[in-house]
């Protein structure tokens, strides 16, 4: 999935955001600037120069500044004045949304961990503005920004830790109930379902891996976690028909009327549903089987 736009709907509130307290020059008159301040926590990367900025002495000043930095895509400098406004005019009305676009910096120079940090401290500081969707959308991205991705000659994805995936996946969960009518459901959705989708294939690495060791129960018990946690991405007959399979070689005859039943019901014209007595009949054996070994070694113990 590409990476969403670093600008968003701030730019045209600021418009409106105009004096009211927050400040402002008169006509003609001289800039001032602070030149004491310095800004902590912007973690240049090797290769990337702090720009040296001069800040305003009024909140408005600052924030138009800022803005348009931000639209010429100087990060590192637009987040210095947005830390300035949040520091120095706390109470202005700018103060809020710098402390989300000093999220929208970090996002902008790829810095996920931070923006994570800085999206959900958002939320948690002001859970009634109305910027808490874009908020806890943003939170969802920056930690899909951090799965690592596919590379030929390390093992697949579905081998490796998954707890960036989860992350991501809990992230855009909570947003998308929270807020199923935001403007930024559709694409949502699209990266929750294909943050499901490795989560389902880790399940389903892990369930080949006992199948190939032929440790049916614990083959059994990833397929039903498939089955039960991801039927959004990953319930379909084939799936059904294989618990199935595994479930008659246990003898598990009740399962595997259990597992057709509910396949008759998600899937009446699949397929697989002719196999049915087959494997009841196969279930049905395997009990009998296990039920006579087992009547032998206690007879044999007796003995």
């Amino acid at each position: 999935m590409p990476r969403a736009s670093a600008s968003m709907l701030l730019l045209p509130l600021a418009i409106g955001c105009q004096s009211g307290g927050s400040g402002g020059g008169q006509a003609g008159e001289a800039p001032q600037f602070d030149e004491e301040f310095q800004t902590a926590g912007l973690n240049p990367d090797r290769g990337e120069t702090v720009p040296k900025v001069r800040f305003f002495l009024t909140a408005e000043q600052n924030w138009q500044e800022a803005e348009r930095r931000f639209e010429r895509k100087d990060y590192l400098a637009a987040q210095q004045y947005f830390a300035f406004i949040r520091t120095k005019f706390p109470y202005a009305r700018f103060a809020v949304l710098s402390d989300i676009r000093i999220a929208d910096c970090q996002y902008a120079r790829e810095h996920w961990l931070e923006a994570v940090d800085s999206y959900s401290n958002f939320v948690r500081l002001h859970p009634g503005h109305r910027l808490v969707p874009y908020a806890m959308f943003r939170t969802g991205l920056s930690q899909y920004e951090q799965i690592p991705g596919s590379f030929f000659l390390l093992p697949p994805a579905e081998e490796k830790d998954q707890t960036a995936v989860e992350e991501a996946a809990k992230a855009l969960g909570a947003y998308l109930r929270r807020f199923p009518q935001d403007e930024n459901v559709e694409e949502a959705q699209k990266v929750y379902a294909e943050v499901r989708q490795k989560l389902m294939k880790h399940e389903r690495y892990a369930a080949d891996f006992y199948r190939k060791l032929g440790r049916d129960r614990a083959y059994l018990g990833r397929l039903t976690i498939i089955r039960d946690q991801f039927e959004d991405v990953g319930l379909n007959p084939k799936l059904l028909l294989e618990i199935a399979q595994v479930q008659a070689r246990l003898g598990q005859v009740e399962d595997v009327q259990s597992t057709f039943d509910g396949m008759a019901q998600r899937f009446p014209e699949a397929q697989e549903l002719k196999d049915r007595a087959k494997l009841v009949r196969e279930a049905e054996a395997a009990r009998a089987e296990a039920e006579a070994k087992a009547a032998a070694k206690v007879e044999a113990e007796a003995g």
